[in-house]
C-alpha cells in the first residue's frame, strides 16, 4: 500500500502532467480545469489543494519553462569561452518563450524584480537569477574586452533586459510582425548598448 505522502505526490504529477499537455494544444489561456480534472481522474477540489487555484498552476507551469529557457544562460555563463552571438542567443530562447503568449510575458513582468510573499517560489527563483545571470555574462564579457568597460556591468545587464523586454512588448503589440524582426531588432540595439558593434 502507497503511503499518503507517495500518493499526494503522484496525484500532483498526474495532474502536472495533464496541464502540461493542456498548454501545448490549447497554450496557457486555453487551460481549463474542468478538463485537467477530469483527464486526470482527480476532483476539483484534489487540484485546489495541490496549487491553491488554477493561477498557481499556471505559476508552476510557466516555472517550468522559464527554468529551461534561463537554463542555456546559465550553461552560457560557466563556459570558459563565449561572445556577444552566444550571448543574444541564449537571450533570444528567453524571447521567444516571453513572446509565444501574453499570459507568459504579463507573468513575468509582474515578478520580475518583486520580492512579494504572494510571489510563487519557482517564478521568484527564475526572474531573481536571470537578473544576476545578465549581470555575470556582461561581466565576463567585459573582461574579454568585447564589450563596454566604461559602465558597471549591473546597468549594462538593466539596459539588456530593457531591450528584451521592448522587443517582446513590440511584437506582442504588433509593431513587430515576427519573432525573426524582433530578434534582430533586439540584437541590433543590444549591441549597440554593449558596444560591440554591429
Amino acid at each position: 500500500m502507497r503511503k499518503p505522502q507517495q500518493r499526494s505526490l503522484e496525484t500532483r504529477a498526474k495532474i502536472l502532467e495533464v496541464a502540461r499537455k493542456q498548454v501545448v494544444s490549447t497554450g496557457y489561456e486555453g487551460l481549463r480545469t474542468e478538463e485537467i480534472v477530469s483527464e486526470a481522474g482527480v476532483a476539483k477540489g484534489t487540484l485546489f489543494a495541490h496549487f491553491g487555484d488554477k493561477d498557481q498552476l499556471l505559476l508552476v507551469l510557466m516555472g517550468e519553462e522559464l527554468e529551461q529557457t534561463v537554463a542555456e544562460l546559465v550553461a552560457l555563463s560557466i563556459k570558459e569561452k563565449f561572445g556577444i552571438d552566444d550571448f543574444l542567443t541564449a537571450s533570444t530562447s528567453l524571447l521567444k518563450l516571453l513572446s509565444r503568449e501574453r499570459a507568459i510575458f504579463n507573468l513575468f513582468q509582474f515578478y520580475v524584480g518583486v520580492s512579494s510573499e504572494n510571489v510563487s517560489a519557482e517564478i521568484d527563483d527564475e526572474c531573481s537569477e536571470l537578473q544576476l545571470l545578465f549581470k555575470s555574462i556582461i561581466c565576463l564579457l567585459q573582461g574579454t574586452q568585447v564589450i563596454r568597460n566604461d559602465i558597471d556591468a549591473e546597468i549594462l545587464a538593466e539596459g539588456c533586459l530593457a531591450f528584451l523586454v521592448q522587443a517582446v512588448t513590440f511584437k506582442l503589440c504588433g509593431l513587430y510582425s515576427s519573432n525573426e524582426i524582433a530578434e534582430a531588432e533586439f540584437g541590433k540595439k543590444v549591441r549597440i548598448w554593449l558596444g560591440a558593434g554591429s
